[in-house]
């Protein structure tokens, strides 16, 4: 698993041309804005934009929008708990 930074990530999302807006790198930076940040990661030819948001305690909430991004992107899930996990995240909410 990869932890893409913003120029990697839009690189990526070019190869996937019918991913959702708001897997953009641009969507995290904007939700930055708003108490979010955004975390991007790769398993192979899947990725996903992890936004999180800190909540008291250290704990957060972990939110993918319109994702994960690729063709079988069950793969890449036991990667997406496992940056979560770090991330204290209390739950995730992926939205197909």
């Amino acid at each position: 698993m990869e932890i893409l930074d913003i120029p990697s990530w839009d690189q990526f999302m070019l190869s996937h041309p019918n991913a959702h807006i708001l897997q953009c790198s641009g969507w995290g930076e904007l939700k930055s804005g708003f108490g979010w940040y955004a975390l991007r990661v790769r398993e192979g030819e899947c990725g996903a934009q992890i936004l999180f948001r800190r909540l008291p305690l250290g704990f957060t909430i972990a939110y993918i929008p319109k994702g994960p991004v690729g063709v079988h992107w069950q793969a890449i899930l036991p990667q997406i708990e496992k940056v979560c996990r770090e991330h204290r995240a209390i739950f995730l909410k992926i939205e197909p």
